[in-house]
This record gives structure tokens, C-alpha cells and sequence, in this order.
């Protein structure tokens, strides 16, 4: 017998967010690092400036990134 959709749902294993803005935390200086997080806790500077300065920079951001950090989706590692 084949198991209901929501038995298969439930037991379907969450996969971890990659946390790309901890990746790019963890390679900046220490002054580009804080002003890095200063941006992203200013909520008045727009998430795709920020992802348009950081990928000048060489950096992978997108601004969903951004967003789901703001919102908190990535948990603390």
C-alpha cells in the first residue's frame, strides 16, 4: 500500500538553508564585515543595493538572501 501524501510530506527530511550570508560574513575583513552586517540590520537601505555592491565584490547574493536574513530564516551557526 502506498502511503498517504501528507504521511509522505511529514516524513520528508528538511534540508538545511545554505547560509550564503554567513559564507560571506566568515570571508570579509573585520571593518568590511561590520559594515556588512550594519547594512543588512539597516532595514532603510535597499536589499538589492546591497546585493548589487556585494556581487561588484565578487560575491553570490541574492536578494532573497538578503531578505530571508532579515527575516530571521537562517538560524545561527
Amino acid at each position: 500500500m502506498v502511503a498517504g501524501l501528507l504521511t509522505e510530506i511529514k516524513a520528508e527530511k528538511r534540508r538545511p538553508r545554505k547560509n550564503r550570508i554567513k559564507e560571506i560574513i566568515d570571508a570579509l575583513d573585520a571593518n568590511d564585515r561590520k559594515e556588512f552586517i550594519a547594512a543588512l540590520d539597516d532595514h532603510s537601505i535597499a536589499g538589492i543595493a546591497i546585493v548589487r555592491v556585494m556581487q561588484r565584490r565578487g560575491f553570490k547574493l541574492t536578494e532573497t538572501m538578503v531578505s530571508n536574513h532579515r527575516r530571521g530564516v537562517y538560524v545561527a551557526g
